[in-house]
């Protein structure tokens, strides 16, 4: 289990928003969803789902509510217009941004949660005064097979000698 859990209850703030833009993403929305709050709550993390919907005509806003998501609908047309509302609207200490297009591994979401942990124990002041700051070494690697110092002890973490 992770340290940044907050506590249980209705009340207690959450952890983690996950953020998808979204334009006419019905063929894919509701299998990223699924995805992403099975990834949360079999790790214990309280989270929740953001669809920051840019004018979809195709239902997806329905398909989204359905399988578990709070919808914001976000006016301005653009992804990055999308991102910036669904961030906004977001309610968790965290924020992961993936897109709804299945192109995202969201059961990774538990070891995103491990790096934050990481960053926080090591970089927090950094962190603090500067949000943007990104001391993330893992490169494009889901893995984080190239992350160094390794963030867990395993094989696949440890740097080739």
């Amino acid at each position: 289990m992770h340290t940044l859990s907050p506590p249980t209850g209705i009340d207690a703030p959450l952890e983690l928003s996950v953020v998808m833009p979204c334009l006419n993403e019905a063929r894919t929305l509701a299998a990223c969803i699924q995805e992403a709050l099975a990834a949360m709550a079999q790790a214990g993390i309280r989270g929740e789902v953001v669809i920051a919907d840019n004018g979809s005509t195709d239902g997806s806003q329905s398909i989204a509510q359905a399988a578990g998501a709070r919808v914001i609908p976000v006016a301005a047309r653009g992804y990055g217009n999308a991102l910036r509302g669904g961030i906004a609207a977001a309610r968790g200490r965290f924020v992961v941004m993936g897109d709804a297009d299945r192109s995202y591994d969201f059961s990774h979401l538990p070891r995103f949660v491990r790096e934050i942990e990481y960053m926080r124990r090591h970089w927090g002041p950094l962190l603090d005064r500067d949000p943007a700051y990104n001391p993330n070494l893992s490169l494009d690697m889901a893995g984080f097979a190239l992350a160094y110092p390794p963030r867990e002890q395993s094989s696949s973490a440890l740097p080739a000698s």
